[in-house]
Parts: structure tokens; C-alpha cells; sequence
């Protein structure tokens, strides 16, 4: 038995300290509503679903990467900017997730949810798509202006005087302060049926968070995908000193400041 013990151990302990670092992936499924449709009743997927049917996001966080990929049949030549619309930045949560309800979260929107710590700002979006186009993205941390930070923008964004259905008082964009620096510089990339989001961080980031939360949703919000990734149970119990927010938020901008 201590045998057994003794290897689980280390097999653990290797995860965190042995070759690379440590990957916390885990799929969200989209199983988040959320609230205010307008012409239409609440559902998954209001208005036209063959356009914006969000199916999940897959994320991989370690010390030195992080990497999100967002599926969705939006990410086509026929779909992609229909009406008008536009992608958003993704919203992410350092210190666990709280959305107001319980699955689906029909009643959730950004006055009654989450809290958010981090916006990952996409730049240069096209109007049109363009499979493999990429750009640069930014992480910025969410302040408000009082704090020397920027502003969140919320759905539905243009004006949508032609849209049949879409959800109001959604999280779209992030609008950094004149003066607010980013914290690192990663890319975003079209591809066929999915958006990717990647970073390497330089210094690395010292501490990890219990849990992460994420948010991206379409300029209509005619679909939303809102959720979390925990850390590991197995890295937890070892008490290998993973903190949460005080990691993740002020290690990213304290870390690069440092460089």
C-alpha cells in the first residue's frame, strides 16, 4: 500500500515539477443561456442557429502557455459576419466563476453575474472571413476608469434595428484605458469551425488559480458560451501553492512588469 502511495506521489509531483509544466485542460460545454433575448424566447441558441450555434470551447492553461479554441459554425465564409455581426474578446475570471442562477443561467447577464479580472482583447477583426487569418491579441486587466482602466462594452453592438432576435447586456468587448499597457501579447487565428486564442508567457507566471472562468459571445449574443476549468483535484491535494487570483491577475501583470 505505501508502495502505491508512494507512486501516485510521484507521478503527481512529476506533473508538476518534471519536464514542461503542469497543462490544466478541460473542455466547457455550452450549456449557458443567459439572459434578456429580445423577439424571441429564451433558449440556447435564439434566432438563426445554423449561423451561431456555439458547441464549446477547449482551454489549456500551464505557467508558460495558455490556448483556447472556441467552436462554432460561425467560423465560416457563409456565417461569419452575417448581419453585421462581429467576435468579441474573451472575459476571463481569476478567481473562480459565479454567474447568477443555476444551468442554463437564463436570468445571467453582465449586472447580475460575473465579476471579471481578465479581458483578452482580439485586434484587427475582419468583416469578412479568411480562414488561417491571424492577429495580434492582448491581455489587459478589467479596471474601471476611476482605476486608470477602460470600459466593457456590451451587446448587441451595431445598432440592431435589422436583427430579428439577439440578447442585450451581454459582455462583448474590452476597451482598455488610454494609459492602460497590456500585460502580454499573444495571437488569435481563424480557422475552419473554430477561433484560436494563443499565448506564451514570458516570464512565466510563478502562481496558477483554483479555477478560471471564460465568456465570448458574438456581437448579436444569439449564442453565449460562458463557464470553468478547474485545477486538477490530484495538484490540489499535493499543495503545490496554486493561490488563485493573487497568480493569475497580479503575477501577469507584476511578472511582465518585472521583464
Amino acid at each position: 500500500m505505501q508502495g502505491k502511495i508512494l507512486l501516485a506521489t510521484l507521478v503527481a509531483l512529476a506533473l508538476v515539477f518534471g519536464v514542461g509544466n503542469p497543462a490544466f485542460s478541460s473542455f466547457i460545454g455550452d450549456d449557458y443561456w443567459g439572459a434578456t433575448p429580445v423577439n424571441i424566447s429564451n433558449q440556447d441558441v435564439i434566432g438563426a442557429d445554423e449561423h451561431f450555434n456555439i458547441t464549446g470551447m477547449d482551454v489549456t492553461l500551464t505557467n508558460s502557455n495558455f490556448n483556447a479554441k472556441i467552436y462554432s459554425n460561425y467560423f465560416d465564409s457563409a456565417s461569419y459576419g452575417i448581419y453585421g455581426t462581429q467576435i468579441g474578446d474573451l472575459f476571463v475570471s481569476t478567481d473562480g466563476w459565479t454567474p447568477s442562477g443555476s444551468a442554463p443561467y437564463e436570468y445571467d447577464n453582465y449586472y447580475n453575474g460575473e465579476s471579471w479580472e481578465i479581458a483578452i482583447v482580439l485586434s484587427g477583426k475582419p468583416k469578412k472571413f479568411s480562414d488561417n487569418y491571424t492577429d495580434d491579441a492582448f491581455i489587459y486587466e478589467v479596471k474601471d476608469s476611476e482605476n486608470g482602466g477602460g470600459s466593457i462594452v456590451l451587446t448587441p453592438q451595431p445598432s440592431p434595428s435589422s436583427w430579428g432576435a439577439y440578447r442585450k447586456d451581454q459582455e462583448l468587448w474590452y476597451l482598455p484605458g488610454q494609459e492602460q499597457e497590456a500585460l502580454y501579447t499573444g495571437t488569435w487565428t481563424l480557422h475552419e469551425g473554430y477561433l484560436e486564442i494563443a499565448f506564451t508567457f514570458d516570464p512565466q507566471i510563478n502562481d496558477l488559480p483554483d479555477v478560471t472562468g471564460y465568456h465570448w459571445t458574438y456581437s448579436c449574443a444569439n449564442d453565449v458560451i460562458e463557464g470553468s476549468v478547474p485545477v486538477p483535484p490530484s495538484l490540489l491535494l499535493l499543495g503545490t501553492g496554486l493561490v488563485g487570483m493573487v497568480g493569475f491577475r497580479r503575477k501577469w501583470g507584476s511578472d511582465n512588469n518585472q521583464s
